[in-house]
C-alpha cells in the first residue's frame, strides 16, 4: 500500500536491484519488497539479504549496497545527504553535489564525508566493533568520537574501532570484490547512458 503514496519532497530512488532487498518505510513497523524506481525518503530503512544488492540514487550521487547490509536514508537536503549504516558494505560515488552540500555515511564507529564529487567505501563490522573506510585519490573526511578527524585519500584504508574514543589504524588495501566490480559496471552503464 505504501507504494501508492506520493514520494517525499526530498527523495532518492531505487535505480538498480538484484536478489532479496526489503524496505521498512519511515513510521511503519512493516517490511515490504523493494522494486526499481521506488522512491526512498528520510527515515526509510533498507536491508539486503545474503544474495541482495541495491543502488540508491539521490541527485547525482549513487549509493551501492552490498549483501547483508542495513542502511537508512537519514536526510536529503540542499545542505547534505546523510545515510546511516548499521552493518554491511556500501560504496558511494557522487558525480555532483550542490554548492555547500556534503554527502555523509554515518556508522557506529564514525562518519565518512565527501564535500565534493568523489567516491569511497565503508565496511561496517559490528562483530568486531569496527568500520573500515577506503577511498581513491579524492579527499574523504573521517570523524569519530573523542574529537577524532582525519582526511584520507590516495588509495588509503583507515579502520576505526570503538566509539568514544575511537582507535584508528591504517590498513593494507584489499583486492576488489564483487561490490567493487558491480559499482564499476554501474559507473560504466551511467556513463554510456549519458
Amino acid at each position: 500500500g505504501f507504494a501508492q503514496d506520493d514520494p517525499p519532497d526530498q527523495a532518492g530512488r531505487i535505480s538498480s536491484i538484484s536478489g532479496t532487498v526489503s524496505i521498512q518505510p519511515n513510521g511503519s513497523d512493516d517490511w515490504g519488497q523493494v522494486y526499481p524506481n521506488l522512491p526512498v525518503g528520510p527515515g526509510d530503512r533498507i536491508f539486503t539479504d545474503q544474495n541482495g544488492r541495491v543502488e540508491i540514487q539521490v541527485g547525482q550521487s549513487y549509493l551501492r549496497i552490498g549483501p547483508n547490509t542495513d542502511i537508512t536514508l537519514v536526510n536529503d537536503t540542499a545542505d547534505g545527504i546523510t545515510f546511516g549504516v548499521a552493518q554491511g558494505s556500501v560504496r558511494v560515488h557522487s558525480f555532483g553535489l550542490w554548492d555547500g552540500q556534503a554527502l555523509d555515511v554515518s556508522t557506529p564507529n564514525g562518519d565518512g564525508r565527501l564535500e565534493r564529487p568523489g567516491e569511497f567505501r565503508a565496511d561496517i563490522l559490528p562483530d568486531q566493533g569496527a568500520t573500515i573506510f577506503t577511498t581513491p585519490a579524492n579527499d574523504l573526511l573521517i570523524t569519530g568520537g573523542g574529537g577524532f578527524a582525519k582526511q584520507i585519500g590516495s588509495w588509503q584504508a583507515l579502520e576505526l574501532a570503538g566509539t568514544n574514543p575511537v582507535y584508528p589504524q591504517w590498513l593494507q588495501l584489499t583486492q576488489p570484490d564483487s561490490l567493487d566490480e558491480w559499482s564499476r559496471q554501474r559507473d560504466q552503464q551511467i556513463s554510456d547512458a549519458a
